[in-house]
């Protein structure tokens, strides 16, 4: 077993990906970048609709609402001024 750059290498017999890689340590680290990008990549629809229902839509929702908007039209008196600020 070798520790190198936080990463555990095993030497084990008949491991398919030992016989690809072999001792070359940069085919590890391109490996490990592209579990890492596969994983990235299928998780990505879930946080992003994570984010949109949870996060982005209820500020949008709470910014735009209309009784915000009557509450700023109140104290305003020209709606150029108005437009700007909302």
């Amino acid at each position: 077993m070798t520790h190198l750059n936080n990463v555990t290498i095993l030497y084990c017999r008949y491991n398919p990906i030992y016989e690809i890689i072999g001792k070359d340590i940069s085919k590890l680290k391109i490996l490990q970048k592209f579990i890492e990008l596969f994983y990235t990549i299928k998780c990505r629809n879930r946080l992003r609709n994570y984010l949109w229902e949870r996060v982005r839509r209820p500020k949008i929702e709470a910014k735009y609402n209309p009784e915000n908007l009557i509450k700023l039209i109140e104290g305003k008196e020209h709606y150029d001024d108005l437009i700007e600020d909302w």
